[in-house]
This record gives structure tokens, sequence and C-alpha cells, in this order.
């Protein structure tokens, strides 16, 4: 499963990432010009492409926006791909196991009061680990926002 989800999620992002590159330019340029952190953005890009790049892809939200964002940064074809697939690995992980584990999460909750004490910890430890999954996306998100945000403002 994770396998064709990385695989799918790298051929999605290359080719939003071509696409914007080459044959959008001119419009993607056009929308990303309106952003005040967009040459921040690509100025950080062209100092710390993986740096900045795994950071943006860690929190696994706003993914097409961000491979139309990367194509008109200074960043290669290759660095952006190996920088979206180690970046989203883990939110795809996540999800796929996410996914095998619906049916238990489902057969869980229907037992209601009648749940083992063995059910009772799985869905402790799903619930937990969907917990800590949320936190540290969001804490990347915000580190990365934070981190371009103090770029733009030493810029300006």
């Amino acid at each position: 499963g994770v396998f064709a989800v990385v695989l799918g999620g790298a051929v999605g992002s290359v080719g939003a990432f071509l696409v914007g590159r080459y044959l959008c330019r001119s419009l993607v340029e056009t929308l990303a010009r309106k952003r005040p952190t967009f040459r921040a953005l690509d100025d950080l890009i062209s100092e710390r492409a993986v740096t900045i790049t795994l950071l943006l892809r860690l929190p696994y939200l706003g993914s097409l926006m961000l491979n139309y964002l990367l194509s008109l940064t200074s960043i290669d074809i290759w660095t952006f791909l190996w920088c979206t697939v180690v970046g989203m690995l883990p939110g795809m992980v996540f999800f796929v196991y996410l996914g095998s584990e619906a049916n238990d999460i489902k057969s869980i909750i229907s037992k209601g009061s009648s749940m083992s004490e063995s059910d009772k910890v799985n869905l402790a430890l799903i619930i937990s680990t969907a917990t800590l999954f949320l936190g540290v996306v969001i804490a990347l998100g915000v580190y990365a926002r934070r981190r371009v945000r103090a770029y733009v403002e030493l810029q300006a």
C-alpha cells in the first residue's frame, strides 16, 4: 500500500511541477507574485533548497499549490523529487496505516461497552498515534511558516 501511495504522490507532484515550470509558467507566476512571501521563499530555496522543501513537505498540506510554487523557484527537478518523497513519506505512511486500521476501529467502536482490554489498548494506540502525528504536522507547519516570515522580515 505505501509503495503505491508514494509512487502516485511522486508522479503527481512531478507532473504538477513540470506543468508549472514549462506549460503554465506565466499563469503560476502571476498568481505567485501576488503573494508577498513568494520572493522570500524563492530566495530561501536558492540558499537552502533541501531544508526548506522538506519543511514545506512534511506538513503534507497544500501539496498541489506547493508543487506549482516550487516549480517557479531555482530548485532542480531531482532535489524536488527526493525532497517530495522523503517529506511526504511520514504522512503517506500514517494515512495508509489509518486506512488499514479503519475496519479495526469500526469493529472496536461497534462493541461499545463490551470492549475487551486489548480492544481498548488498541483503540488508545490508534488515537494516540493519530494525535501525535497531527501535533507534529501542526508544529512543523508553524515552524516552516515562522522561518519564511522571519526571512521575509529580514529582506524588508
